[in-house]
């Protein structure tokens, strides 16, 4: 079965009675054999004529960009994005002004890239106006005609370009020559790009199976510049080695090695996961600290710290991998126990607490809460002594 005639889908088409189909990332995507997320379709019919049809099954349409003749459609939850057949009529290196049209092919030769002017009827007949089949066999990722008026329409077309080829090439191949050198003579563009925009579509090139390749070609010719303040791609190139299966997070890390990420624009949550990422913690010399330290931290941290001392050459792997080995259990003492130990409340407290984890690791992480309890009360018994 087709992956892309879902119940929903055949049902549009039956709604639109055959003057629709599937366009773009989705057919690209099955082609390949990769996941299908976002379903985008085409329909020579203008917007009116498709608010109108939904009106008349009552079904839920959102004029989300209207005026470039895009409907949403939600179907069971699901949006479902309509756009009406179109050729560009002027840009500005970011809008456009379009006109409708009822050709398929006039669309096509509209969009960016070859592997995304692909087309799908309800048989699931794919349709090619621009060799995207051949480019996509191939894995190259080409302009559709004049790869310096495809970037001048949109510059964030420039990053797309890189993104696709790193998401998509495979290992050894080059990105193709006419697209590198408009991308190369045109990177001015991208002071017209929004920061979000552009950050989207690095996070995506950095998390690709072929980034340091793409990197490496825009540090060569001065694209990061316009991205990230600074690079270190040989830490970056040592860590895709040795941990290929490296988070985006821990990779941004290791890249730009705790750099001023304002101009990223990213959200508190990421920045604070990069702060604990970008911490340079030694382990390996004392086993009650790293015990400690990987409680504290969780194992996805403790993990990323130890590829961090690897890449630095203070440990090998396989002092990282005797370390990894050694599990340590929770901390079985909680807030509640140490109040009723007579610790109070406020800093006292958090300070206690820092004690109690240092004296259960010296004892060997033991998981009975007695023994350490009992351990904790001579503790303060002893301090009680001393004052």
């Amino acid at each position: 079965m087709n992956p892309l005639l879902t119940h929903d889908v055949l049902f549009l088409f039956n709604l639109f009675d055959g003057r629709l189909r599937l366009v773009g990332g989705c057919v690209r995507d099955f082609l390949l054999g990769r996941p299908c997320h976002d379903f985008d379709l085409c329909t020579p019919l203008h917007p009116e004529h498709v608010l109108s049809l939904c009106e008349t099954h009552q079904l839920k349409a959102i004029p989300t960009g209207i005026q470039h003749g895009t409907i949403t459609i939600v179907i069971n939850k699901k949006s479902y994005e309509i756009t009406t057949l179109r050729k560009d009529i002027q840009t500005d290196g970011r809008h456009a002004v379009v006109s409708f049209t009822d050709s398929y092919e006039e669309d096509a030769n509209r969009r960016d890239f070859t592997i995304n002017a692909l087309y799908m009827d309800q048989a699931g007949t794919v349709f090619d106006y621009v060799h995207g089949l051949k480019d996509l066999k191939n894995r190259t990722i080409r302009f559709i005609g004049d790869p310096y008026r495809r970037i001048q329409e949109d510059y964030l077309r420039l990053l797309r370009f890189f993104r696709f080829f790193a998401q998509l090439s495979r290992q050894g191949d080059q990105p193709d020559p006419k697209g590198l050198a408009a991308s190369i003579e045109l990177k001015q563009g991208l002071l017209n790009v929004s920061q979000e925009r552009k950050r989207e579509e690095l996070l995506k090139i950095i998390e690709a199976p072929q980034s340091e390749v793409v990197l490496t070609v825009m540090q060569d010719h001065g694209i990061l510049d316009y991205l990230l303040p600074n690079v270190y791609l040989t830490d970056f190139k040592k860590l895709i080695k040795i941990y290929p299966d490296a988070s985006i997070w821990e990779r941004l890390s290791v890249l730009t090695k705790g750099s001023d990420l304002s101009c990223l624009k990213l959200p508190k949550k990421s920045l604070k996961l990069l702060d604990l990422l970008n911490e340079n913690h030694p382990l390996g010399k004392d086993p009650v600290q790293d015990g400690l330290y990987r409680n504290r931290v969780g194992e996805a941290i403790f993990r990323f710290q130890l590829i961090k001392n690897q890449l630095c050459g203070n440990l090998t792997a396989d002092q990282c991998t005797m370390i990894q080995n050694k599990r340590i259990p929770p901390f079985p003492i909680s807030t509640a126990d140490l109040l009723e130990l007579g610790i109070p409340q406020g800093p006292v407290l958090g300070r206690f607490i820092e004690k109690s984890r240092l004296i259960w690791g010296e004892m060997g992480f033991p998981t009975e809460k007695k023994l350490v309890i009992n351990r904790l009360k001579r503790y303060t018994a002893d301090k009680k002594k001393e004052n």
